[in-house]
């Protein structure tokens, strides 16, 4: 069982208190949110490549875009995903993530994918170590999506999650109550594939979305809103046929992502904000648009805040896939540098039946130095049904 102080326990799972948003101990303003679980993308294929805003149509790519799966071939598929998560730290906090796919006709594709996960036992104590109780914490979601093509080449996608979270049940902190949360997001995305030819030997596609549009919500104290993760992501990818008679193929991809949410402000020695954007009065939809200006900063900040995901994928003959996907982000507003390696066995099942299997598996380490996701893998099983030819 792991042992908690209550008030790192709050900030650990991604409570933004006013408190915590102080200059005292966010000196490098790192935006912060709740549900912060939701910035892991699920599955093994797209952990182990990264980048995902213009990757290559499959049943998982409604995760990085929701607008991608518009071009998938396969009629029917279904798949599970489990990630350990702070494996150096916690060793029983994890994510579980089922899909199902399926198209609607021609042009259209649904999706329902059902997340949990579940950050283990904890055993709570204050500052000075007294006994403050027990908790079983999780986070859990559902989400419906439809992705439809527009032209031979453009398609869009919009997805609705509801969620709930579930980090302390009910329990007094601080002189108020805690409770569950309940509410709903919504994801929205573009997506342009370049037609595939004989002719051509390199092909383009970009994409963008926007994940976890939603307002802001509170574990208790209403005084002290928190926002929803909302994530901007906009990807190319460049695909290069080495042989097309053996069906060997290799894509490079590299998206840059940045939190729709406010950038914490400096705070004076007396608790008066000097520079920056009061957080505690922009709502969840308005800071969409400001979060893009609000930087103490300004444009140098804004520009740290840039999230950096490049990502390789090399495809043999429908049966092996390798991955290789490097994340970062500037020294002042996290300092990650993350390097994943992906496997995918795929067709396990031969390529006569009609069913088809394919085996994912991703592993991080950290490049520089200490991370907690060092250590961390993701696998992932994947059973899909194509057309009738």
């Amino acid at each position: 069982m792991n042992t908690w102080n209550i008030n790192k326990f709050l900030f650990g799972v991604g409570i933004t208190l006013q408190s915590i948003c102080q200059a005292q101990i966010n000196t490098q303003r790192i935006p912060v949110s709740a549900l912060e679980y939701l910035y892991i993308v699920p599955d093994a294929r797209h952990g182990s490549m990264g980048a995902g805003a213009a990757s290559s149509p499959s049943a998982y790519s409604t995760a990085t875009n929701v607008a991608v799966p518009a071009f998938c071939q396969d009629f029917q598929a279904f798949s599970l995903n489990y990630t350990p998560w702070n494996i150096d730290l916690v060793k029983d906090m994890r994510m579980l993530h089922f899909n199902a796919y399926g198209r609607t006709d021609e042009n259209g594709r649904w999706n329902v994918s059902l997340s949990h996960f579940n950050y283990g036992k904890a055993e709570l104590r204050d500052d000075l170590g007294n006994y403050q109780g027990e908790i079983s914490s999780y986070d859990m979601n559902l989400r419906l999506a439809h992705a439809r093509k527009l032209t031979q080449n453009l398609s869009v996608g919009v997805g609705l999650r509801s969620f709930y979270s579930n980090l302390f049940g009910r329990m007094a902190w601080q002189g108020f109550q805690l409770r569950p949360v309940f509410g709903v997001n919504a994801d929205l995305g573009v997506y342009w594939r370049q037609e595939r030819s004989e002719e051509r030997d390199w092909f383009s596609d970009w994409g963008i979305s926007i994940h976890h549009l939603g307002g802001r919500i509170s574990y208790g104290d209403d005084k002290r809103l928190n926002f929803q993760p909302t994530l901007f992501r906009a990807g190319v990818a460049l695909s290069h046929p080495i042989d097309k008679e053996e069906e060997r193929e290799v894509q490079f991809y590299l998206d840059a992502l940045k939190q729709l949410v406010p950038t914490p402000p400096v705070y004076g020695v007396d608790g008066k904000i000097e520079r920056g954007n009061d957080p505690t009065k922009q709502s969840g939809i308005r800071t969409i648009f400001t979060s893009w200006a609000d930087a103490p900063d300004g444009v140098k900040e804004e520009i740290q805040e840039i999230w950096w995901a490049m990502g390789v994928h090399y495809q043999h003959n429908s049966t092996l896939a390798l991955r290789l996907n490097y994340f970062t982000d500037h020294r002042n507003k996290g300092n990650r540098h993350l390097l994943t390696l992906g496997l995918g066995l795929m067709n396990l099942n031969g390529n006569k039946s009609a069913l088809k299997m394919d085996l994912d598996a991703s592993y991080t380490l950290s490049v520089k130095g200490y991370n907690p996701l060092n250590h961390s893998f993701q696998i992932g099983l994947l059973v899909k049904r194509q057309p009738d030819e």
